[in-house]
């Protein structure tokens, strides 16, 4: 899936910002680390996180209302990815130059990740992609 790969790639990223390792060692590092589970009795909480939702105008008032009111309240914070200002939601606000379109969704991915890393990266320590009508748990 994209959006797990985009995830992996965005947390390899990160990695090597402070590190004189590329991108290919740290993914070969953390292909061959055993995984652990986030949440443990030694880890209760699992760390901040942060969630930024694709949208569109159409969508604000009925799907991007119903992730705030529903499992959008289980992120630290939450963020609706859009072309248009919205009262009720905290919108990231996308200027596409044209109207929005399935073409589009690369450039408002891309502009929400690196959104994501420029301004959300050092207090949050897990970042979830989501659409308007995704549940996530």
């Amino acid at each position: 899936d994209g959006s797990c790969r985009m995830l992996f790639i965005m947390n390899a990223f990160v990695e090597t910002r402070d590190s004189d390792q590329t991108y290919d060692e740290i993914a070969q590092s953390k292909s061959s680390k055993q995984s652990t589970p986030i949440y443990n009795n030694e880890n209760v909480g699992g760390g901040r996180i942060y969630c930024w939702i694709m949208t569109n105008p159409k969508n604000h008032a009925t799907k991007a209302k119903t992730v705030k009111e529903t499992w959008g309240r289980h992120c630290d914070k939450l963020q609706f990815v859009t072309t248009e200002e919205h009262p009720d939601l905290d919108t990231l606000i996308v200027n596409l130059g044209e109207p929005e379109s399935r073409e589009k969704l690369w450039a408002k991915s891309r502009f929400a990740w690196m959104h994501a890393y420029k301004h959300e990266l050092d207090d949050f320590e897990w970042f979830i992609r989501g659409d308007d009508d995704s549940y996530i748990m």
